[in-house]
């Protein structure tokens, strides 16, 4: 008959193997939550120097975490977003329309 004492219920729980474990695998998402939006930022704004830096080192997400609030690159895609927001109903840049009132 199996025993199902408490003892044999949680004896896997508080094994040290266990913690290792919780920790293996809770540093593992951690690691791989940074280090991909890091080498996505890297890889967007054509920095390979970081991308390789990052695909080679591990830090636990350190070096990651310093990257992407020190030296990550402006986002290219919000001076686009700016500088459609900025035209006629047209289609032609304010800019232009500047020039052709200032011709007349």
């Amino acid at each position: 008959m199996p025993d199902f004492s408490s003892n044999f219920l949680f004896s896997d729980f508080f094994s040290p193997d266990f913690h290792k474990a919780i920790i293996f695998i809770s540093s593992s998402i951690w690691v791989v939550i940074w280090k991909g939006f890091a080498l996505w930022h890297s890889a967007r704004h054509n920095q390979k120097w970081w991308f390789l830096v990052f695909m080679i080192s591990n830090t636990l997400g350190v070096l990651e975490i310093i990257y992407l609030f020190f030296f990550k690159a402006q986002d290219p895609w919000k001076n686009k977003i700016i500088s459609k927001a900025k035209t006629t109903e047209f289609g032609s840049p304010i800019k232009e329309e500047k020039k052709n009132l200032k011709k007349s």
